[in-house]
């Protein structure tokens, strides 16, 4: 589980990469961003049976890096 959580990382931070790198990002990139973390999140609260978003709230800032620039 560890190791599919941390490649749904990987391809959020891609996509949050090639985001910032452009200045903008298209409906098709924030809408996988969102399916890949709700993935994420679904994958860590197996490990975490309570109390897991503490944990995970870095992935809100990376996501906000792609969603603030949809175009």
């Amino acid at each position: 589980v560890i190791v599919e959580a941390a490649k749904l990382v990987d391809k959020v931070f891609a996509l949050e990469k090639r985001a910032v790198r452009k200045g903008f990002s298209t409906y098709d990139e924030v809408e996988d961003s969102r399916e890949l973390h709700q993935e994420f999140k679904d994958l860590i609260k197996e490990l975490y049976v309570s109390d897991y978003n503490d944990k995970i709230a870095f992935m809100k800032m990376h996501l906000r890096e792609i969603t603030k620039r949809e175009e």
